[in-house]
């Protein structure tokens, strides 16, 4: 025998072997140390010792027997799982306990092994298992390990990553991912990108898709919107690739998410600011320009651009054309002197070469941290102004005169806010006497509430201009709302322009609340899910909204040159629409009713309006305001339920079940007879007419103690239908009879039972329960002296092969003593043989039959054989079932066991149905290369088994046929494979 190396030879495994048998231990550690060096192997005698040992020490594997005292194998792997130790586990058991590996393999075991067979093979395979298992082991730790620092890296990560499959479901997100969008992963889990995408950018969203799908791209980048759990919009950068398999499908998509909703809202807050400061630079005449950090130009408005100021450029270069920072520059102080104010005048020369005075104000502008990111510079062209200081002196007088008669309020006050002059204007606007004023301040004629807008005295003169709206008090105590606009004169005083504009405030208010009044009742109407429309006597028809589009299957352009009375209503509607619009003219009143319309595609839709007229002053209908609902699909549903009622109450009536309907009285504790079918009657032996309205009670004395009113009562509360049988009697010399009962509860809230008479069935049941216990008690006691014989002996015959193997290895070549050894094996291969049989024999026709599925009966035995993986399994019975036991696995493990033993050079296994004309064929086909000659003659075993177990395999299947009413049919290809085909009997075919 060839030794076994691991993948490591310096890798010792740690095996752990539990089985109640000593010799069983004994041997299979001479055994596994014989093939390997590699192991150690340590050994416990029940699982109670097992568990003892894991907990002071550490091993690689598990290998356990199935029978020992106390607790058998599949209970210790049971509570190893349950323990969450997840330690490879290996069941080393008797042949014959493939229902068994399959409830392990269910549990989570790593393999199965069978002790039966040639020890070479067995421990071969054995050992193959153990090293198979350390290695998965280890592998599953690693990548364990690498998943585990994985998922941290993503889920820690700033960045929202998701994950989704080719319907773009999602398969997982990261706490970022579900942070953004605020949906927890279990509820991603269930929904698509397309469900949280914003409707309008899934269309362009669905073509970067396709062209990553197609290949054409790498990934893509894209700003979308994504509409969260809360029903917010937000907006973000999301950047999508794929994950592709060796055929280069995409199999998976991977979404990285950036919320820069806060970027875009200061984009347009920043766009906002422009588009406001471009429209102030546009009402006052001056110049605006917002200048960075660096001195460049960030953003310039249309005046100063058409004086040839550059953005992008150094606000040095483009205002004064020079390559250094100004020596007075006021950007330069608000930067780094912290001033929140810079005004002065400078002289330049403009691109037609004239000379001109700016005053430069500058202000610095702070982000919502209050850090200064930018200054804001007004320049505000002062030549006109420098031109005319000499004028203004000269024509005082005539300056004066001029502003007596402006209809605007003037006035101007010194440094302590005291008035030295105040036009008529501003007399007329405040109530008071020019005397009156010229005695008063500024803060005289500010609200007392207002008291803050006091201090804007003392900003004007430290800024020397403002503008605002602004409330002043009239001598009256009249509160006026007035727009100001105040400046610096040279000599410092201080000059106002006000303008009542109280009316004007009321007037915009008013204006701005019915505009919006009326914009929300349009798009409410435009929107609405009613047809709505306006139409006129002469038959045009006029403001339709969408809804009335979609019914009539015309556009809007279309509409309006239509009318409802020659296009819309079909000619036999006309005359009963005439009269109900008659009866509209002359009751004055809103009228409805049905009528019919013709679609732009000619088909007819059923519809019900409501018309309301609108009258002029005159009291004649000027037009019609019309509400049209379609009620086609009503129409259909209100016939299809009157038909359904019929059907139902025929079918309730001819019904071979009892059905009776009980409505619920006080509050559920009681009730009364609704409805009761013939069969109801028949089996009550009582007449319809004589218990409806009647409480159960008083119908059944005594039905309290059958407990059929808390079955109601629980049903009536719950909503959730009950079975149960009852055993019904009405006194102590009635013999009772039995029903079997469904409980439902009804939409309306009654309560329908449906029952039938099932007393004989019962009785039959008793009879057939009486008998079966007493063949259950035979067969136990045969069964427990049949196992515990096959278990024990089938140990020792183990022990037995396994060391007359070693003997065999250690004797070497001596013909005489190798032919007694080869006699000594025949003999404890037949008494394997015989105790297979009886095993077997033992359990034909003790399982009561079930629904047995075909496909995973036979994938359940294929599990059994990891040797499979290099030939080709095909299981064509999907949907085929049948009525048999647990034995049918057996069948197919030994099918697939005597194919890989002696089918010679196997390369396909392959079960499949056809359907016959009596039947359903099972076809079983084994493609191994050549059939021997000595079996030529025996078609039906070969490759199945041959030699020591053909007639055992032939004796199940004969047996299983006896049982489940099976026909057997024998076919096979000598010398190219074999094949057996089973026809099954209609009778035992559940399902295809």
């Amino acid at each position: 025998m060839t030794n076994l190396k691991s993948s490591n030879e310096n890798t010792s495994i740690r095996v752990l072997h539990v089985d109640d048998d000593q010799s069983i231990r004994e041997i299979t550690k001479l055994m596994l140390m014989d093939l390997s060096s590699a192991f150690e192997i340590d050994q416990a005698c029940s699982v109670d010792d097992g568990f003892k040992k894991l907990a002071m020490d550490t091993y690689d594997v598990v290998v356990s027997d199935y029978e020992m005292p106390n607790k058998n194998g599949l209970e210790f792997l049971k509570e190893l799982r349950e323990q969450n130790n997840q330690i490879p586990f290996i069941l080393f058991t008797g042949k014959g306990r493939e229902e068994v590996a399959i409830k392990a393999l269910n549990l989570g075991a790593d393999g199965y092994y069978n002790k039966q067979g040639s020890p070479e093979t067995v421990y071969g395979e054995l050992a193959h298992g153990i090293q198979t298992s350390f290695r998965q082991k280890k592998a599953d730790e690693l990548l364990r390990k690498s998943q585990a620092e994985l998922k941290a890296i993503v889920n820690n990560s700033p960045i929202g990553i998701a994950t989704s499959d080719s319907n773009s479901k999602f398969r997982s997100a990261n706490e970022a991912f579900c942070r953004i969008v605020g949906y927890s992963e279990d509820e991603l889990q269930k929904r698509s990108f397309r469900d949280i995408t914003y409707i309008d950018d899934v269309e362009i969203s669905n073509m970067k898709m396709k062209e990553l799908i197609c290949g054409n791209i790498l990934f893509f980048k894209q700003d979308k919107r994504y509409v969260r759990k809360d029903g917010s919009i937000i907006d973000g950068k999301v950047t999508v690739s794929a994950i592709r398999n060796n055929e280069g499908k995409p199999v998976l998509y991977v979404a990285e998410l950036e919320d820069i909703t806060q970027d875009k809202q200061a984009e347009a807050e920043l766009r906002r600011t422009f588009d406001v400061l471009e429209r102030v630079g546009e009402g006052i005449g001056a110049g605006l320009a917002v200048i960075g950090k660096d001195y460049r130009v960030i953003w310039a408005n249309k005046i100063l651009m058409d004086l040839g100021v550059s953005p992008n450029k150094k606000c040095y270069q483009t205002f004064n054309h020079s390559e250094f920072v100004c020596a007075d520059c006021g950007v330069k102080k608000i930067f780094e002197q912290n001033a929140s104010l810079d005004v002065h005048e400078y002289k330049t020369v403009n691109v037609n070469g004239e000379t001109i005075w700016i005053e430069l104000r500058v202000t610095p502008l702070k982000d919502r941290n209050g850090n200064i990111t930018a200054a804001l510079e007004l320049a505000v062209p002062i030549t006109e102004h420098k031109n005319a200081e000499l004028a203004l002196a000269l024509s005082e007088k005539t300056l004066r005169a001029y502003l007596e008669f402006s209809p605007i309020s003037v006035f101007v006050a010194d440094n302590d806010g005291k008035y030295a002059y105040v036009n008529n204007a501003a007399c007329k606007m405040l109530g008071y006497s020019r005397e009156e004023l010229l005695n008063m301040t500024v803060s005289q004629i500010v609200p007392e509430e207002d008291a803050n807008r006091r201090y804007r005295f003392n900003e004007l003169k430290e800024k020397g201009y403002f503008a605002e709206e602004m409330r002043l008090r009239k001598k009256n105590g009249t509160i006026i709302e007035v727009s100001l606009n105040s400046s610096k004169l040279p000599d410092g005083k201080l000059v106002a322009y006000c303008e009542n504009i109280s009316e004007r405030k009321k007037t915009e208010e008013k204006l701005t609340e019915t505009l919006i009044e009326e914009k929300f009742l349009a798009d409410l109407v435009r929107n609405a899910s009613v047809a709505v429309a306006v139409g006129y006597p002469d038959g045009r028809v006029d403001n339709f909204n969408l809804a009335f589009e979609k019914l009539t299957g015309y556009t809007q352009k279309e509409l309006t040159k239509i009318t409802w009375n020659n296009v819309l209503t079909p000619p036999e509607w006309m005359p009963a629409e005439k009269a109900k619009l008659e009866e509209l003219e002359r009751t004055r009143k809103p009228v409805s009713y049905e009528k019919e319309y013709i679609r732009k595609d000619g088909s007819r839709v059923l519809i019900e309006l409501s018309v309301h007229p609108v009258f002029d002053e005159n009291g004649k209908i000027t037009r019609y305001y019309a509400f049209i609902n379609d009620i086609s699909q009503r129409k259909r549903v209100e016939s299809e339920l009157r038909q359904s009622e019929a059907q139902f109450r025929q079918l309730f009536s001819n019904m071979p079940n009892a059905v009776v309907v009980y409505e619920a009285v006080d509050e559920g504790k009681d009730f009364v007879f609704k409805d009761f079918n013939a069969t109801a009657e028949r089996i009550e032996n009582l007449k319809k007419a004589e218990v409806i309205g009647k409480r159960v009670e008083e119908v059944f004395p005594g039905v309290e103690s059958f407990g059929v009113l808390e079955v109601f009562q629980r049903v009536w509360q719950s909503g959730e239908p009950e079975y149960y049988p009852a055993n019904i009697y009405r006194d102590e010399n009635d013999p009772g009879s039995w029903r079997e009962n469904w409980v439902y509860k009804l939409p309306n809230g009654n309560i329908v039972a449906i029952y039938n008479d099932i007393t004989e069935r019962k009785q039959a049941e008793k009879k057939l329960e009486e008998t079966m216990n007493q063949l259950v008690l035979i067969n136990e006691k045969l069964g427990v002296v049949g196992s515990l014989t096959r278990h024990d002996v089938g140990n020792k015959l183990m022990v037995a092969k396994s060391n007359l193997f070693l003997l065999k290895k250690k004797i070497g070549d001596n013909p005489d003593l190798e032919r007694y050894i080869e006699r000594i094996d025949s003999a404890l291969a037949s008494s394997g043989g015989i105790f297979e049989f009886s095993r077997l024999y033992e359990q034909i026709g003790v399982e009561k039959p079930t629904t047995e599925n075909v496909f995973d009966c036979f994938n359940q035995a294929v599990a059994l054989f990891p040797e499979l993986s290099t030939i080709k399994v095909v299981n064509e019975c999907q949907r085929l079932a049948v009525v048999a036991d647990s034995l049918l696995k057996r069948l197919f493990y030994n099918l697939i066991d005597n194919s890989l033993k002696h089918g010679q050079k196997v390369t396909q296994i392959q079960l499949q149905y056809t359907k016959d004309i009596d039947g359903v064929k099972l076809i079983y086909r084994d493609n191994g290369i050549g059939v021997p000659e000595t079996n030529k003659s025996k078609l039906f075993q070969v490759g199945f088994s041959t030699g020591k177990s053909s007639g055992l395999g032939l004796f199940l299947i004969k047996k299983l046929a006896d049982v489940y009413g099976w026909r057997i049919v024998e076919e096979g290809q000598p010398n190219k494979g074999v094949k057996f085909v089973i026809s099954i009997a209609l009778s035992s075919v559940v399902s295809f």
